[in-house]
């Protein structure tokens, strides 16, 4: 990921960790943390939402 398109995703993928599918909320979470790595700038807004979702309990349906 390139500066130039984290800076260009950040609000896009910070709203995509709301998503109503499990499996698009955990890409998109990867996503935010590759987006921080090159655009520091977008923590403010995207640092407490990551941190919600990682504490989610949701398994999107998976059984253990």
């Amino acid at each position: 990921m390139s500066v130039d398109l984290a800076r260009d995703l950040a609000n896009d993928l910070v709203s995509m960790m709301n998503h109503s599918r499990s499996n698009i909320r955990k890409r998109a979470v990867i996503a935010v943390y590759k987006m921080l790595i090159k655009y520091p700038q977008a923590t403010p807004f995207a640092l407490p939402r990551l941190k919600e979702k990682l504490d989610d309990a949701d398994t999107g349906g998976v059984t253990n």
